[in-house]
């Protein structure tokens, strides 16, 4: 049988025919009409044209493309999966909607900037978090462990930790990785005579971008206000409170002027700054601040959460507390607490609402200090029976989402209901996927959440809304329990990377098997990375930055 002859381009006689049937008609549209023609393909062919010239590149990385694509896959689901919770019946097609309902749900950072907003990659940073991929770096912060344990918060790309031993430091994570400026703890730069921190919180409402408002609580029931300059890249001390003989500050929360404490007694404490104002050097003063309100419990058990917030609606602003309640035959239970004032620091009440049964009673918190086993569960005969949820390990509450982890390798979400005539805290939802004791839990904006186990190898992000990502519809998993698993890589190592080596910091999990290193209490995250404070198994700590970028 004789083989088929080609031509002088290598075609076949078949391929030839077609080759010269279908003329490239594309090529000679004019760039407007190959953009709107783009604006109907699907993302796979629209990634494919990068590959086909330089000019099909250019139009294909054409910002407005990858700003309508955002849009469909991360906006909009969200905007239908809200519309059909608040309304089951409404048949009314999303894009009827008036534009100010589906304003971009909580995208106003990225809507401000733009045209300068890079659609593109913030389009890549959210495929990342939900595919779960991302490198990872690793910040040597402390050679041993201190007492009490380092406090580390996130915020604007900085990491911000504080202990007894190193004080006060903001650490630079996304880009040169290094520590940006220090301050002791204690009155003078004598790091010896420094405080024990017990407590530590940032301005939730910055009113100025530049500075950065900070609180640490200390052992003695004290209390320091600090603002980082960021231009400067300097810490000032503004404010000592005096010590207070109701025990150590356990929990801090700051925005807006108001800063809300608890301590070890119990003593729910809510705080008012006068006005800001310069010094004479020009950085901000900070007067003695008034108490307004001071509420005690014998209910409340640890874990805990503080948290101050504004109605953008009313000119309202809500102090909240988050806390633990042991019940008969339900385990565990959770309870919130709001204290509703004016701008202007009148209080205008407050309220309580728990997620308990009812039928159940809470155990009454012991004189002493430790707290005891959770009792065994004893069937209520006006209720019917429930399993019992363990001890929590951690709480997390950012208004409407109140998230607790447990040891049982599970987590519990209540949704909280706050109006102008009551206060509601939902019922629980037990959240699946971990493989071992979840140790940590951390709630941020857009109804995202971040879980970390105890020994810090494995990270769960969980979308709170219930919308389900690509994978999770292919798996066929419910909404309540959509979570994906981080898999992290290694860095790449280059120039940058080893130039800072020269300061300190290393890649982390050479060998994350054999690493035993352990979560210690805390998990950040803000738009691109998630931050967890590690101890390794000689003592030392460090940040793990994981970048989603």
């Amino acid at each position: 049988m004789s083989k088929r002859s080609c031509d002088e381009a290598g075609l076949l006689p078949s391929q030839a025919k077609r080759a010269k049937a279908i003329p490239d008609r594309l090529s000679s549209l004019s760039d407007e009409l190959l953009l709107r023609i783009l604006h109907h393909v699907p993302l796979q062919t629209l990634t494919a044209c990068h590959r086909i010239s330089r000019r099909f590149e250019t139009i294909a990385g054409d910002s407005q493309l990858w700003r309508a694509a955002y849009y469909d896959r991360f906006v909009r689901p969200r905007a239908l999966g809200l519309k059909w919770r608040k309304s089951r019946s409404a048949q009314r097609p999303i894009q009827d909607q008036p534009q100010r309902i589906l304003k971009w749900l909580d995208e106003a950072d990225l809507l401000t900037r733009d045209p300068k907003t890079d659609w593109k990659k913030q389009y890549k940073i959210r495929h990342n978090w939900a595919e779960g991929s991302a490198t990872y770096t690793d910040i040597p912060v402390a050679s041993h462990p201190p007492i009490p344990p380092l406090l580390a918060r996130l915020q604007g790309g900085i990491v911000y930790t504080v202990d007894s031993s190193e004080g006060l430091r903001a650490w630079l994570y996304k880009d040169n990785q290094k520590l940006m400026s220090r301050i002791a703890l204690s009155g003078s730069n004598s790091i010896s005579s420094a405080r024990k921190p017990t407590a530590f919180t940032l301005d939730a409402e910055p009113a100025d971008n530049a500075q950065q408002f900070l609180s640490v609580g200390f052992e003695d029931g004290s209390f320091d206000i600090y603002t980082y300059d960021k231009a400067k890249a300097t810490f000032t001390r503004l404010h000592s409170h005096p010590a207070s003989s109701r025990g150590m500050i356990t929990a801090l929360a700051y925005a807006a002027c108001y800063l809300l404490s608890i301590d070890e007694s119990q003593t729910l404490s809510l705080y008012r700054f006068p006005p800001g104002r310069k010094s004479s050097h020009g950085a901000p003063k900070v007067e003695a601040p008034l108490m307004l309100s001071s509420l005690a419990s014998r209910t409340a058990w640890p874990p805990m959460s503080l948290s101050i917030r504004t109605m953008p609606s009313k000119p309202m602003l809500f102090a909240s507390i988050a806390y633990s309640i042991p019940t008969y035959v339900s385990g565990w239970s959770t309870a919130v607490q709001e204290i509703r004032l004016s701008l202007d620091g009148e209080i205008v009440d407050s309220r309580l609402a728990s997620a308990e049964n009812e039928g159940f009673a809470p155990v009454k918190k012991p004189s002493h200090a430790h707290l005891p086993h959770t009792p065994h569960p004893v069937p209520s005969t006006t209720s019917a029976w429930t399993e019992p949820i363990s001890r929590p390990t951690s709480l997390s509450y950012s208004h409407p989402y109140l998230l607790v982890s447990h040891s049982d390798n599970t987590l519990t979400l209540y949704l909280v209901t706050s109006t102008e005539q009551h206060l509601s805290v939902g019922p629980a939802k037990r959240l699946w996927g971990h493989t071992s004791s979840v140790f940590n839990a951390h709630v941020g904006g857009k109804g995202k959440a971040v879980s970390v186990s105890t020994r810090g190898d494995e990270i769960r992000v969980w979308e709170l809304e219930g919308t389900t990502s690509t994978r999770g519809r292919r798996l066929g998993k419910s909404e309540d329990s959509e979570s994906i698993q981080v898999t992290p890589k290694r860095k790449p190592q280059d120039e940058r990377t080893n130039t800072l080596n020269r300061t300190g910091l290393r890649t982390a999990f050479d060998n994350a098997k054999a690493d035993s290193s352990i979560t210690r209490g805390w998990v950040g995250f803000d738009n691109e990375n998630v931050v967890v404070l590690k101890e390794r198994d000689r003592g030392s700590q460090s940040l793990v930055v994981y970048d989603f970028t």
